[in-house]
């Protein structure tokens, strides 16, 4: 009867390790890499030189991505929070682009407009930070690139655009090293039990 006790205490032991393992490599590190979009928006003006905000997003796609958004090219719709100012400074827009592809969630929460400036040939560009999120990974860090294009030279509000969103970290530490620890730690108590129990 002892001895079932012994086995019963080993066994919920294991399980335990088990889980806080699994749970530590839930956790795929930091969000790398960069991912392209391009589509259509709508202005507050008809020139983006009078713009001070984008009033809505057309049609979104994702046109290419690296790292964490490999594989992401084509994805559709991306879905973005409306209205964003073109004024820098600081500005929180939780969730300023989202889309999802196979059961991963992949958005931008926006802190701060970095600069905008427009040229003579009608392009913007607009600059700007904040974090990146996956569903699994750990909020990173970002910085954005919007570059708007007015084909009709100022004179309707429309436009195309091209964004490019990228981490800024400089390296991904991998998870190992709390797995192994834990699962040291378990193989460590296992040996403990079995001396105690003297097989």
């Amino acid at each position: 009867m002892k001895n079932l006790k012994r086995i019963t205490k080993i066994a919920a032991a294991l399980v335990a390790t088990t889980i806080v393992v699994q749970q530590a490599s839930a956790n795929l590190g930091p969000v790398t890499g960069s991912v392209n979009m391009a589509g259509s928006l709508t202005l507050n003006a008809n020139s983006l030189g009078g713009a001070t905000t984008i009033s809505s997003f057309g049609a979104t796609h994702i046109s290419s991505g690296t790292g964490t958004y490999a594989g992401t090219a084509g994805a559709s719709p991306v879905t973005w929070t409306t209205p964003l100012s073109l004024v820098a400074g600081v500005d929180v827009v939780p969730n300023l682009w989202s889309f999802s592809l196979n059961s991963v969630t992949y958005d931008f929460n926006l802190a701060n407009i970095t600069s905008w400036t427009v040229t003579a040939n009608y392009v913007g560009l607009l600059m700007g930070t904040g974090t990146l999120d996956a569903t699994g990974y750990t909020s990173t860090s970002g910085n954005f690139t919007l570059t708007i294009t007015d084909s009709s030279g100022g004179t309707s509000g429309q436009a195309t655009f091209g964004f490019g969103a990228s981490d800024t970290t400089t390296a991904v530490v991998p998870d190992g090293g709390l797995t192994a620890t834990l699962l040291g730690g378990g193989l460590l108590m296992l040996g403990a039990f079995r001396r105690k129990l003297g097989c």
